[in-house]
């Protein structure tokens, strides 16, 4: 077993606890400010997502990673010339979407002249499915550095 795919696999968990991390605080932020209702003249809450700047669809990443194999003898396999990329950092951004909800609520001492109040337009039920499906993930990802852990830690014994 190669040491660098071990390694690898660590690091691609970690970065995956990281990236989920930050997922989970914008959604219990989102969920925290849903109920939020703006001042007139006050800019109201949006929700926030994290999205990679990056995104690749999985069909043409895999195109990008098949690697042509060359026969320098007709009973070998030459080691491929594949070089790992180092710099592949995942950079996420925040994205803030400009939804607002308008409701109609005349006696709130913040309603406008027509009586309504500004508020984020965030469905918190939606928000409770995310942070359940984040925190699996989340889940998944520390199970996966434990296996690799312990795999490393058999191969040592060897």
């Amino acid at each position: 077993m190669e040491l660098k795919g071990i390694l690898s696999s660590i690091q691609n968990s970690v970065r995956g606890m990281k990236s989920q991390t930050q997922r989970l605080e914008l959604v219990s932020n989102n969920i925290a400010n849903a109920d939020q209702v703006a001042k007139p003249g006050e800019k109201v809450y949006q929700k926030k997502r994290l999205v990679s700047k990056n995104f690749q669809p999985f069909q043409s990443k895999m195109r990008d990673s098949i690697l042509s194999v060359k026969k320098s003898h007709h009973k070998h396999i030459e080691k491929s010339q594949h070089s790992e990329n180092k710099s592949q950092v995942q950079n996420y951004e925040i994205i803030e979407e400009e939804k607002i909800q308008m409701v109609y609520d005349p006696a709130h001492p913040y309603a406008d002249e027509n009586g309504y109040i500004r508020k984020p337009d965030i469905n918190v039920v939606e928000e409770m499915v995310d942070l359940m499906s984040l925190s699996r993930t989340y889940e998944a990802n520390v199970q996966t550095f434990k296996s690799t852990k312990n795999l490393a830690k058999k191969a040592l014994e060897i």
